[in-house]
């Protein structure tokens, strides 16, 4: 709850992060790697009981009031890849369009990615990676769709295992959101791509 709550008063207010964006195009539908050990849910195919409860043991109470938030409202998928019947991994999928609005001086319409967490207990196995592939695999439209990913600029972990799935470093980017991102201005820290234009909006 304490994390909930930091989090919604970041965003009622002023909320700054240092991001590397990654994009990944497929003219084409990607080969669903059918692990059986990732089950996607959303707004019609809810959370079971048991696993809601493991999550907010894991996670807070705070974190699964965001996650059934962005299942309701915002469409979004969540994976979570289990073994063992405990939640090793998940990450999220979503169509954003119109792209939200902290990154949508990137393109209008977007596949977006995460964010992801492993268990530290579980991390240096490739699950990472195996949410990445199954991710790639459901985008409702890979030709019109490209893909996008960021993630926090010191986490060096996760970066490494985006660059291994494939995907074309953008840059690093500072983007600020003022009243629950009704206002965002972004800065270019690095740039490695063309993809993105100067102004801020």
């Amino acid at each position: 709850m304490i994390y909930f709550m930091k989090r919604l008063g970041e965003r009622l207010f002023r909320w700054r992060e240092t991001v590397v964006m990654f994009s990944k195009t497929c003219e084409q539908n990607v080969p669903d790697p059918a692990d059986p050990s990732i089950f996607i849910f959303d707004s019609s195919n809810k959370l079971p009981d048991h696993l809601r409860k493991e999550f907010t043991k894991l996670r807070g109470l705070g974190m699964w009031i965001f996650t059934w938030f962005r299942m309701k409202f915002r469409g979004s998928r969540f994976l979570c890849l289990i073994e063992g019947n405990r939640i090793c991994a998940y990450g999220w999928a979503e169509v954003s369009s119109p792209f939200i609005r902290r990154y949508r001086w990137l393109i209008p319409s977007a596949f977006l990615l995460g964010p992801f967490w492993t268990a530290p207990d579980q991390r240096g196995r490739g699950l990472y990676g195996r949410l990445l592939s199954k991710c790639l695999a459901i985008n409702p439209d890979p030709a019109k769709l490209p893909v996008f990913i960021h993630a926090d600029a010191t986490n060096t972990s996760s970066l490494r295992g985006i660059e291994k799935a494939g995907f074309q470093k953008l840059g690093t980017f500072e983007v600020t959101s003022y009243l629950m991102g009704l206002w965002c201005t972004h800065k270019a820290v690095s740039q490695a791509g063309t993809v993105c234009p100067t102004d801020s909006r």
